[in-house]
C-alpha cells in the first residue's frame, strides 16, 4: 500500500544549451576499467542530451548524469525515474569490434547499484536489454555482459531507436 500521494522530485526538458546543475551531476563513471577521450562530452541542444564517448584505454568508460539531489524509496514510498532514449548512434573505431550500452543507473552511496542497459555490439552479437547489479548478494554482475531481459528480446526493443526507460 502507497501512504503517500505521489508527487514529482525533479523534472528537465533540456531545452537550454547546458546541463541544468542544480537538477544534475556529470559523472565520468567507468562501468568497468575504462578511461575516456578528451573529446568525450555532453552536449544539449534541441531538447535532447547527447553523450559522446569514446574509449581511450577499454573497458567501458563512460559519462552519466546523476541528479544532484538523493532520494529514499521504501516499499511504501516508491521513487519512479523515467526518461525517454531518442536513439542509440555509433562510430566504429575498431573495426567491427565497438560495443556500448546505455540505460538507466539506480545507486546507493555505499556504492550498490542497479544497471539497466541496452547492450549493442557491432559484430553481429545481440545481447539486448540487460542489467548489472552489486548488492552485496551472491550472484552480484557489476562489470559483466549482465543478464538478459527475456521480455525485451526482437525488433521492436533491440532497434536502437526511440523508448522510454522507467525504472520504480
Amino acid at each position: 500500500e502507497v501512504v503517500e500521494v505521489p508527487k514529482v522530485l525533479v523534472v528537465d526538458d533540456f531545452s537550454g544549451t547546458t546541463i541544468d546543475a542544480a537538477k544534475w551531476v556529470r559523472d565520468d563513471i567507468s562501468f568497468d576499467t575504462g578511461t575516456l577521450t578528451a573529446e568525450s562530452g555532453v552536449v544539449v541542444a534541441n531538447g535532447v542530451v547527447k553523450f559522446s564517448v569514446t574509449a581511450e584505454v577499454s573497458l567501458w568508460p563512460g559519462i552519466a548524469l546523476f541528479t544532484s539531489r538523493t532520494f529514499d524509496a521504501s516499499a511504501s514510498t516508491p521513487v519512479t525515474f523515467e526518461i525517454d532514449r531518442s536513439l542509440v548512434e555509433f562510430v566504429l573505431t575498431t573495426g567491427t569490434g565497438a560495443e556500448q550500452r546505455t540505460g538507466i543507473w539506480v545507486k546507493e552511496p555505499t556504492g550498490n547499484f542497479v544497471f539497466l542497459n541496452d547492450y549493442i555490439a557491432h559484430d553481429g552479437r545481440n545481447y539486448g536489454w540487460r542489467y548489472n547489479k552489486r548488492t552485496g548478494q551472491d550472484n552480484d554482475n557489476p562489470t559483466n555482459e549482465g543478464l538478459n531481459i527475456p521480455a525485451f528480446d526482437g525488433g521492436n526493443f533491440d532497434n536502437r531507436g526511440q523508448h522510454r526507460l522507467k525504472m520504480v
